[in-house]
């Protein structure tokens, strides 16, 4: 016997979860990212790496402008002693996205904070 549950976006499940909730709290933009990310898929029962609260503890990640800067940097030719962290951030923001997105699955960046899926 198999049941089909249809929802009409991620957040929707996310919001009947313990630690997914907490999604709801994001600015909308992580919402709506990760609705589209998950948009139109099918889980089955072993669906753990894509549950919310999974999800929410074991790949979301956020970190800010000194935090990115300190685990890119190296691979952004920034340079701590000489380059200011706003200036640089703005300056090479599509090279960070595409370092980034080597690494993570970017959500999106909004006043100095980087939201992003290991």
């Amino acid at each position: 016997m198999s049941i089909r549950v249809t929802l009409n976006s991620y957040m929707d499940w996310a919001s009947t979860t313990t630690l997914g909730c907490k999604f709801l709290d994001e600015p909308e933009f992580v919402q709506d990212a990760l609705d589209e990310l998950f948009d139109g898929q099918e889980f089955d029962e072993n669906f753990d790496s894509s549950n919310p609260d999974n999800l929410y503890v074991n790949s979301y990640r956020v970190i800010d402008d000194q935090e990115m800067l300190d685990e890119f940097g190296n691979q952004l030719n920034y340079d701590s002693e000489h380059d200011d962290p706003a200036e640089f951030v703005e300056t090479h923001y599509q090279e960070i996205n595409e370092c980034i997105s080597d690494s993570y699955y970017y959500l999106g960046h909004k006043k100095g904070r980087w939201y992003m899926l290991q």
